[in-house]
């Protein structure tokens, strides 16, 4: 029982860890690393040398009392677990006090050293957490009496002396009791132990293992090799798996140990023979079990072989059997007439659907019919650069009603319309059905009617516009004075005038191209070459671009459309200006088809309607390989026209009504504006005429005396600028001449048409005083029209003292 109660104590002393311990770490300073390690200097940032150590291996140095010390100060005592002393050349050990200290210390290793008194040995048992004591190598350790001077004073703790564990007969031989009864046992601290209670044989009740036998042996720790010192996480590992063998070890050789397992094998025998016992009575149970069952099933079909002959199978039915036989029948007929009446009421739930659905398609049909009046008109309108695609699609409505196709090389019919604006599907609002789908599309088109002969009087085409409002009196005379653009035009803008006009309907066709010639869309036929990029159709029913891209691939790819640009450009001409009579620029040219029959009008309106709907969905997907289609039906075609004429009018009307004044008056007004605008623009050069005059202005203003300093070169240069005629024949303001009269002492201005004429000598002029000048030019102008004299208006900028010479 003592034994049993140390033992306990010993282990869970032994595994308890301490609480403070913050990190595991261990060094290594074996082979002179020790004083090294301690004289190099310590950084602020780093931890203190020893913090926190596990296992500290310092063997193979020079250890004296001041290395003790320097362990001392680093405070080992509340982390330290395993100390290797051994091989340095140590004579004395510290006192008892200094190794109570370490509270956690297990593993003390001091072989090899010089220890041979008995105090050295004491001092260094009274660690109160030793487990292992290694001290061989030392001359002490070689007395006969050390092993048990070590068991007994050693504490509880202990379990190994150098390489054998510590057995319970060594502990019971080394315990005292004093020949008083009652006595408490003491330990022996003399230099030789006696043994006042020794085993009473070799066969103790419990079999235990003898001392210092192969049972009790346990492995020391292997020497430090000089140069390759062991890393931290190594020298843990191997002081943790240490301590588990030498506890393992000691278990074995414990009595406590020893009754444990036996009670132990005791009791697991016992439940064993217990579990065989209940096994053999649970197979007897299912064995009888199961020769019972098959015994019952051996007479059940004896009895149905034999009630089957005499036609009495109902007699191996219980009354529950029998109820439950006839409520299974019961169940069965009500499932079957609920599946009935399923069945029933999906037919009546599909009929109905079909129903609605049929009368929803032929409401539609005939809306669509009644709206676009496909009876009467079945013309399909479409613009020229999209015939191709509308063939496609012809095609494969024909196909779709049994028809032949169309030949690729058909020319569609010309419309007697054509567009403005005929926008693309994509650019308009989604519509499920195609009758709003064509609706909508006729509310974005704009539509003119092609028109000839009506005027074949007029080279243009067109009617001459004249106004039928009275002008009032103080607009009459400015409308007949103000002369109309064509008075005043040359003979090459009449030719070219009229040989621009475009008499009758325009050709918007564009020149034919020869079959042999056309090309082919290189990349459209290597999209329908690989099906596998095809956009993939959502309804399981109708794929309108699969079937539009297999008649693509019968009919050969998609040519390449005429890129003729000549209608958008002038033709050269002899006379100068372009002839642009045959150029069309807001005209969009469209073209027509009669479908024949209404359901073919039908027909061909859904598909176009579905192929649109399913390119402007995956537009992403086709880009500009595959195009939608926009058309329209005769009907719609003539009520935007005849809304785009009708809009067209009364916007002109309105904006006439809208007038503050009459229709002569904004004439009057557009003329004068026309003709100050070329005059100021072309004719007159009236901007250069008032720039000159006003700069002769300023200059003359700027003459304060007589005399004049000039360089020779440059007074040379401007008389010889100013013999050079450098103005148009038809601006009056060339001939006008300053200069200086010696006599008035002043700057006057001299007509220049007098000085040319032979008989005048400008010697003999005489300035004419500003107010008479005004009535002179006034006379010139009315005997001589046209002579070149300078206008009457000029005198009113001219300055008092400034006077002009005749």
């Amino acid at each position: 029982v003592i034994s049993a109660a140390l033992r306990n104590a010993a282990l869970n002393t032994r595994t308890s860890l301490p609480q403070q311990e913050q990190r595991e770490d261990a060094r290594d300073l074996s082979h002179g690393q020790f004083a090294a390690y301690v004289a190099a200097p310590v950084s602020p940032l780093e931890p203190p040398r020893f913090s926190g150590l596990l296992a500290l291996d310092v063997s193979f140095n020079k250890f004296s009392a001041s290395d003790f010390e320097i362990l001392e100060q680093a405070g080992l005592g509340t982390s330290l677990r395993s100390l290797n002393l051994s091989s340095c050349e140590l004579t004395a050990l510290p006192s008892a006090s200094y190794w109570q200290k370490y509270v956690c210390l297990k593993l003390l290793h001091v072989a090899r050293n010089n220890i041979g008194s008995w105090g050295e040995v004491q001092s260094v048992v009274h660690v109160p957490t030793l487990v292992w004591l290694i001290f061989h190598g030392n001359p002490i350790a070689a007395q006969p009496e050390f092993r048990e001077f070590v068991i007994a004073n050693a504490s509880s703790t202990l379990l190994a002396v150098d390489a054998n564990v510590i057995t319970d007969d060594e502990r019971l031989a080394c315990l005292s009791f004093p020949e008083e009864s009652g006595a408490s046992p003491v330990h022996t601290q003399s230099g030789s132990p006696k043994r006042r209670l020794a085993a009473q044989g070799p066969e103790p009740y419990v079999k235990r293992r003898v001392a210092k036998s192969r049972w009790t042996e346990i492995a020391l720790p292997p020497a430090a090799v000089e140069g390759t010192p062991a890393d931290a996480a190594s020298m843990i590992s191997y002081l943790k798996k240490t301590l588990w063998n030498l506890q393992h070890t000691a278990n074995k050789c414990s009595a406590a140990a020893a009754l444990q397992v036996a009670f132990k094998g005791a009791v697991a025998r016992k439940r064993m023979a217990v579990m065989l016992e209940q096994r053999r009575e649970a197979a007897l149970h299912i064995q009888r079990h199961v020769r019972t069952y098959q015994w019952k099933v051996g007479v059940h079909e004896y009895l149905r072989e034999y009630l089957a002959e005499t036609d009495q199978l109902d007699l191996l039915l219980s009354p529950e059997q029998l109820i439950a036989m006839k409520a299974t029948k019961i169940q069965r007929a009500v499932r079957a007439w609920l599946v009935r009446r399923k069945e029933k009421d999906n037919v009546e739930v599909a009929s109905f659907l079909i129903g609605r659905i049929f009368k929803g398609f032929l409401v539609r049909s005939t809306m669509l019919r009644k709206t676009l009046r496909l009876s009467k008109e079945r013309y399909i309108y479409f613009p020229a650069q999209y015939a191709w695609e509308f063939l496609v699609c012809l095609n494969v409505t024909r196909r779709q009603r049994g028809l032949e196709p169309v030949a690729n090389d058909f020319e569609f019919e010309e419309s007697d319309v054509y567009a403005v604006r005929f926008p693309e599907p994509d650019e308009l609002p989604e519509r499920s059905s195609a009758l709003s789908a064509v609706l909508m599309m006729r509310s974005y088109c704009v539509l003119r009617p092609r028109r000839e002969g009506r005027f074949p009087s007029c080279p243009w085409d067109g009617p001459v516009h004249k106004l039928v409002d009275a002008p009032p009196p103080h607009i009459a005379r400015p409308y007949r004075v103000i002369r109309r653009r064509q008075a005043a035009v040359t003979g090459k803008e009449r030719t070219a005038f009229v040989q621009g006009c475009s008499k009758g309907r325009p050709d918007l066709t564009p020149p034919p191209v020869d079959r042999g010639q056309r090309r082919m869309c290189l990349s459209f036929q290597k999209f329908l070459d690989n099906p596998t990029s095809w956009p993939k159709a959502k309804s399981k029913v109708f794929k309108p671009l699969p079937a539009f891209l297999k008649e693509a691939q019968r009919m050969g790819g998609k040519p390449l459309g005429n890129l003729d640009t000549s209608h958008q450009k002038g033709v050269e001409t002899d006379y100068g200006p372009k002839n642009y009579s045959t150029c069309r620029w807001l005209s969009q040219r469209l073209l027509r088809f009669n479908c024949g029959s209404t359901q073919t009008a039908s027909d061909l309106i859904s598909f176009l309607n579905s192929y649109n709907a399913f390119v402007t969905a995956h537009s992403n997907d086709l880009g500009m390989l595959v195009r939608s289609v926009p058309y329209l039906m005769e009907s719609a075609v003539k009520e935007a026209t005849a809304a785009t004429v009708i809009q067209a009018t009364w916007r002109a009307h309105r904006a006439r009504m809208e007038l503050s004044f009459s229709i002569h008056t904004a004439a009057t007004f557009r003329r004068a504006a026309l003709c100050i605008q070329r005059y100021w623009r072309w004719t007159g050069q009236m901007k250069r005429r008032f720039e000159l005059l006003a700069y002769a202005h300023r200059q003359s203003r700027k003459v304060m005396t007589d005399t004049l300093y000039i360089e020779s070169r440059l007074m040379q240069s401007i008389n010889a600028i100013a013999h050079t005629i450098r103005y148009a024949p038809l601006l009056p303001e060339r001939k006008l001449v300053f200069g200086y009269h010696s006599e008035l002492d002043q700057v006057v201005l001299i007509n220049d048409m007098v000085l040319q004429h032979p008989s005048r000598d400008p010697r003999r002029m005489k300035p004419m005083p500003l107010r008479d000048v005004a009535a002179f030019l006034r006379e010139q102008d009315h005997l001589n029209p046209g002579f070149g004299f300078l206008p009457s208006w000029i005198c009113d900028h001219i300055d008092e003292g400034l006077m002009v010479t005749h």
